[in-house]
Order: C-alpha cells, then sequence, then structure tokens
C-alpha cells in the first residue's frame, strides 16, 4: 500500500521537525510525498506531543538518542520540549 511501508523496513528519508501549532500543519515530506512519518528521534530528550494521521494528538516523553516508532504526520509546539527532533519516513 502506498505511503505505508512494511513493517521492519528502515526509513529511507528524514527531515529536522520545527514543532507548530498552526492548524493543518504537517511536516513538509508528508505533504510532498503523501505518506505519514514512520518514526520519531529526539536528539534531546523531553515531552513531545505529535499528531497521528486521523488527527489524534499524543503526548509522551522520549528521552535522549531514542527513535519512537509511531506514524505522525506533525509534531505541536504546545507540549514539546524535546529538541534536536527528526521524523524518519
Amino acid at each position: 500500500m502506498q505511503g505505508y511501508p512494511a513493517p521492519g523496513d528502515s526509513a529511507v528519508e528524514s527531515e529536522a521537525i520545527t514543532p507548530s501549532d498552526v492548524e493543518g500543519h504537517k511536516l513538509p515530506l508528508v505533504s510532498k510525498l503523501s505518506m505519514q512519518a514512520r518514526a520519531l528521534y529526539a536528539g534531546v530528550g523531553g515531552n513531545v506531543t505529535y499528531v497521528k494521521p486521523n488527527g489524534v494528538s499524543v503526548a509522551t516523553y522520549i528521552p535522549a538518542g531514542v527513535t519512537l516508532s509511531v506514524r505522525f504526520i506533525s509534531v505541536k509546539a504546545t507540549g514539546t520540549d524535546a529538541t534536536s527532533m527528526l521524523a524518519m519516513y
């Protein structure tokens, strides 16, 4: 299925994340590639609020250097203090 790499496949692309509270904001490659990010990496740990493809926001904590395997389309500024984040596709 397009936009959904098979589980276990390696990421083929990444981009730096700039959190935003703008309604409808999506990561640039999400818009360009019409696919969801498949993992979120935090270089500096902290709280992260990400938006799932169905529009539901999820708040969680990610330790430094950890990659969280989740499907998401954006990261909100409110509730996010982790930095040096990457979206992986």
